[in-house]
């Protein structure tokens, strides 16, 4: 949306095939301009936050899964067969 202007060298956005300098945009278009790109930005963090999560909820299964499965075999063979329930 936002980009910089090669002759001027002064920032510009571009809305509808206009370029706009910011420099001479109103005090609101700036402040909404200003929150267009933090929403942009944490918008990218909680995708990356997202990715994180989903990557340590599936090492998380695994670990899990491997504890049960130790335990199991290190469970004498009567006590191994009570019930339980499954995960």
């Amino acid at each position: 949306m936002a980009e910089e202007s090669i002759n001027t060298g002064s920032p510009t956005i571009t809305l509808d095939d206009t370029t706009y300098e910011i420099d001479g945009l109103s005090d609101k278009s700036k402040e909404l301009l200003g929150l267009y790109q933090q929403a942009q930005q944490d918008m990218v963090k909680l995708r990356r936050d997202t990715v994180i999560a989903e990557i340590a909820v599936n090492s998380l299964t695994q670990m899990v899964a491997q504890s049960i499965k130790e335990e199991k075999e290190e469970a004498p063979a009567d006590e191994s067969t009570s019930g339980g329930s499954e995960v």
